[in-house]
């Protein structure tokens, strides 16, 4: 297959058919050659639709992961809340939700966020973008669930341990999603302990819990 253009901002397929690359060291050696398929774009594209690298939009995710006949079931969300537990938080997080749901047809988004610790610091670029990643995504894929989101006031595993405490002592939502960004081999046993004492006391109250430690 080719590149395919279906997206509103990246090519919706990321892998090219196989070609020949050669490289040099400003046109001289050493020289390297490359057979095989390309990933994405070109990175020098500019166009909306064709950007680099690649990218998915909600409707292919659903086909992809067949959930439209899941939704069609009555199985959309509804009545649902999603808890989302993330560091600092983001200060457009409203409007880049709506806007995101507005650009793919998706229903209006049920968000509220709430900062446990107080006012929400807001000032940290890498965990706004990660906000708001998992804000919409988790829209995307349940677009009829309210969605919560709790933020804790620093990364710091403890502080978000809180915010996941708070989540759960107030029965905020049915399910609880969290990724971070950390190897869990990098994070002290007792921290991992607190961690699995509090999913454990959410799986005594009936709430599901996704917890994924990711490296970015």
């Amino acid at each position: 297959m080719g590149i395919r253009t279906p997206g509103l901002f990246f090519e919706g397929q990321c892998f090219r058919p196989p070609e020949v690359d050669t490289f040099t060291t400003l046109g001289g050696l050493p020289i390297a050659t490359y057979t095989g398929n390309r990933y994405g774009a070109d990175i020098t594209n500019q166009q909306l639709g064709h950007l680099a690298p690649c990218g998915y939009s909600p409707t292919e995710l659903h086909k992809g992961y067949k959930l439209d006949p899941v939704y069609n079931a009555g199985y959309d969300g509804s009545g649902q809340t999603v808890v989302i537990v993330d560091a600092f938080g983001s200060p457009t997080i409203q409007q880049d939700a709506e806007l995101f749901s507005q650009l793919y047809g998706l229903p209006d988004i049920n968000l509220t966020v709430i900062c446990p610790s107080g006012q929400c610091t807001q000032s940290n670029q890498g965990w706004a973008t990660e906000t708001s990643l998992d804000v919409e995504w988790s829209h995307a894929i349940a677009p009829h669930a309210a969605i919560v989101l709790v933020v804790a006031k620093t990364n710091n595993d403890s502080d978000i341990n809180d915010a996941l405490s708070f989540a759960i002592t107030n029965n905020l939502g049915s399910v609880i999603s969290n990724s971070y960004g950390e190897p869990e081999s990098l994070v002290p046993p007792s921290l991992l302990e607190q961690t699995n004492n509090i999913v454990s006391v959410a799986a005594a109250f009936g709430i599901g819990e996704l917890l994924v430690r990711r490296l970015r």
